[in-house]
């Protein structure tokens, strides 16, 4: 089957039905109850969560300790119900599913509630589930599935929820590990439009944090020509849509989850392709204590967006971060060790070895010469030369544009799953150490925006369209096949989203022509961002750490 045919059988299978992906939306939610926050009257009770004031004279409720540093949700409703429901709400649309887990122990009845706004508040309804009886003093788990009506309530359509525990009459419970799951849309999309093949997509998450500027940037998401012919129509409760990004500058009263879609339309204002990712903002105070190891090519060895990864979480009281790596090329960025390589590919790294290695691109760090004199990968031995004998709680993969910058679209699809498959070799090199380690693939960095970058360093060798086709290919095969794999410790970051295509790029001025006194900026490199750029990078990553802080 070639290229052009390929594309078309899956743009015609993506209209017929979206694809879904479960989404915990756990932050914002504090459902192990462990965050607390202590009234004037001493009161101490679960942080995000609020007593439903109708509710008031009916019980009490508060946070209780019952084992060593663990807390649950204790409810006693001696008069009447009570109510008691999230302060932060959760994006919902009709007929969007949820699934509420929860632990529970005590004795009386309880039912769950989704309650319901719009864009000018509540919407005159709610959803609620069946009641459930509990008598029992030793924790059990119980599941309730819920979902938005398609019909609209009497005030309009649902666009937010909150979720509430309705407890009642009579009942004394607690509560713990309580979850709220949801279902968003999260594949690329593809459409024949105009003549013109339109690939969109979104990363499966966005991650903000208080105070830390989140970007997404329409030209990396859309694989078309001139993407200036076509409108960006961005639905968010948060941040502003410009001409060329969304951008948002979050505080902490945006901490949780929000829906974030992303449509494009032509001059008839006609949705030719949409798109729908989770922004999720998470708190900035969650403490921990982490080691990363940053596994790239040039873009790694280049030690700027390490360098500020490192910066930011120094500057993070909350944050202690040790950064692993045997290579440290920049000494004027002493923080910055890791393992990236100016020019390898994924393949590299599982295959590239010397025994008496010399200069840094001559053997993988990764590979050993085994008993029987041929190479093995040995991540446990390079950690106990690297780190201590301590395996990383994070190992980052930024790998991608060299393997798939000489291919054209006749031979993409089999580069990028070679690359994939030693992606996928190092993926199980580090989870046979360590089952713990979560692991970060960076959805590769967009190219500068002009083909001037290309024309300077590649003369007429290489066009910024055939990049670009190859490296979306690529992102979207990512997307395929890692694109819902968080319950195994695997993460999708999203580089290719966030860095400016334009201002995060070198660019230089020279004379328009060798006849004239005109001066223009051109773009001067390709691949390979400015200061700015690998900063965006570096907030990028930093983000999505403080995302790894939520409690289990």
């Amino acid at each position: 089957m070639s290229t052009h045919n390929r594309y078309f059988l899956v743009a015609v299978l993506t209209l017929v039905g979206a694809l879904l992906q479960a989404t915990e939306l756990s932050l914002g939610l504090n459902g192990s109850f462990e965050e607390t926050v202590t009234s004037k009257d001493g009161t101490t009770t679960p942080k995000c969560w609020m007593f439903n004031s109708a509710f008031r004279k009916n019980g009490s409720w508060g946070t209780v300790a019952y084992a060593e540093g663990q807390h649950s949700l204790g409810i006693t409703a001696q008069r009447g119900p009570v109510h008691v429901f999230t302060s932060v709400g959760f994006s919902a649309a009709p007929g969007q599913p949820f699934t509420i887990t929860t632990d529970v122990r005590g004795k009386g009845a309880f039912k769950v509630w989704l309650y319901c706004y719009g864009d000018a508040g509540w919407v005159g309804g709610n959803v609620s589930s069946a009641e459930k009886q509990v008598d029992a003093e030793k924790w059990q788990s119980m599941v309730f599935q819920l979902a938005i009506p398609t019909t609209p309530f009497p005030k309009g359509e649902v666009r937010s929820i909150k979720l509430a525990l309705d407890v009642a009459k009579g009942a004394a419970l607690q509560f713990d590990n309580l979850t709220l799951v949801t279902e968003t849309k999260m594949k690329p999309t593809q459409t024949n439009a105009g003549g013109e093949m339109l690939r969109l997509y979104l990363p499966p998450v966005i991650h903000a944090v208080p105070g830390i500027e989140c970007n997404l940037y329409f030209d990396n998401t859309l694989l078309v020509v001139n993407p200036a012919n076509y409108v960006f129509d961005v639905s968010c409760a948060k941040g502003t849509q410009q001409q060329e990004r969304w951008t948002f500058m979050p505080s902490d009263a945006d901490v949780g989850d929000c829906v974030f879609t992303l449509a494009v339309r032509d001059g008839a204002n006609a949705v030719l392709a949409k798109a729908e990712t989770l922004l999720r903002v998470v708190p900035g105070d969650s403490l921990q204590k982490l080691s990363i190891l940053m596994v790239g090519d040039s873009l790694t060895h280049a030690s700027m967006y390490p360098s500020h990864v490192a910066k930011l979480a120094a500057a993070d009281k909350k944050m202690d971060l040790t950064l692993v790596g045997s290579h440290q090329p920049k000494k004027e960025l002493p923080l910055a060790r890791h393992e990236g390589y100016g020019g390898w590919t994924a393949k590299n790294f599982t295959t590239r070895f010397r025994a008496d290695p010399e200069g840094y691109r001559a053997s993988s760090p990764f590979l050993y010469e085994g008993a029987d004199g041929k190479p093995v990968l040995d991540f446990p031995r390079y950690c106990r030369e690297n780190n201590g004998d301590k395996i990383p709680d994070i190992v980052t993969i930024f790998l991608g544009p060299n393997d798939i910058f000489h291919a054209d679209d006749e031979t993409i699809d089999a580069v990028v799953q070679e690359s994939l498959d030693s992606f996928d070799i190092l993926i199980k090199m580090i989870r046979d150490a360590s089952a713990e380690t979560r692991i970060g693939l960076l959805l590769p960095a967009p190219a500068a925006a002009t083909q001037d970058a290309f024309g300077i360093n590649y003369g007429c060798l290489k066009t910024r369209w055939q990049y670009r086709r190859n490296l979306h290919r690529m992102i979207e095969d990512m997307l395929e096949r890692y694109g819902d794999r968080e319950s195994e410790k695997i993460f999708l970051v999203p580089i290719g989203t966030a860095v400016d295509p334009v201002a995060g790029f070198p660019a230089r001025e020279e004379l328009a022509n060798s006849r004239t006194e005109i001066k223009i900026t051109r773009m001067c490199n390709s691949v390979h961002p400015n200061e700015s750029g690998y900063r965006q990078i570096g907030d990028t990553i930093y983000c999505w750490l403080k995302s790894l802080t939520k409690k289990q």
